[in-house]
């Protein structure tokens, strides 16, 4: 039997974490460039775990709070 390669939907709290971390990220970037992960892991009310797992970098939150923005 040949394995799916298709990814299973997010669940719905994994959807709504990414959504408060973008969020949070838009929000403490236009308050400061400089705002560290850690301080958008506060700002979104995750552990910093939980930002790395749907953001691997800080580039690709910034990117994804810029396409927000836009």
């Amino acid at each position: 039997m040949a394995h799916s390669a298709a990814r299973s939907p997010r669940r719905a709290d994994a959807r709504q974490n990414a959504e408060k971390i973008v969020q949070a990220a838009v929000t403490c970037l236009g308050r400061s460039a400089e705002a560290s992960m850690n301080d958008i892991a506060q700002e979104a009310g995750v552990g910093r775990v939980t930002l790395y797992g749907h953001f691997p970098s800080r580039e690709a939150l910034v990117e994804a709070a810029l396409i927000r923005l836009l």
